[in-house]
């Protein structure tokens, strides 16, 4: 049977912790963004370098069949994904890409600047988790 103290410290804590808490979930959020930009962007490059800069014969229509096909489209995914080493589950579903992507259209078929991958993938690797540890020596000081 707790006491009306043990009660008041503990909902004390809780409080304390809410920021903490909300930062957390801030910065998991921000991970999980990170990662799916991470794979859009490797993806439409991937796309982008298989149309070709100047449409090759059949390229366009080629890539066009692809995006409109989840199951073509989650093979591209699979590549990617082994290409660059991350999961396949940071992908959206294959369905859903296709649709955002047949909606879209073929102007967001375009090369993706080397450099802001790399700077992504710093975010990712080195950044965010330093920010994730910051925020736990927080919580080990509260």
């Amino acid at each position: 049977d707790p006491t009306p103290r043990t009660e008041e410290s503990s909902l004390l804590k809780e409080l304390v912790d809410v920021p903490l808490d909300n930062t957390t979930r801030k910065v998991n959020d921000l991970v999980r963004r990170g990662r799916l930009a991470r794979c859009h962007a490797l993806l439409i490059d991937r796309l982008a370098y298989m149309r070709g800069p100047f449409y090759r014969f059949g390229s366009r229509r080629r890539v066009q069949e692809i995006i409109s096909d989840p199951e073509s489209l989650a093979e591209v995914c699979a590549a990617v994904a082994q290409q660059h080493g991350i999961p396949l589950r940071d992908f959206l579903p294959a369905e859903t890409l296709s649709d955002k992507l047949v909606e879209a259209g073929d102007s967001v078929l375009r090369r993706v600047s080397r450099r802001l991958i790399e700077d992504a993938e710093h975010a990712l690797e080195v950044e965010i988790p330093s920010l994730m540890e910051r925020v736990s020596m927080e919580r080990e000081h509260m």
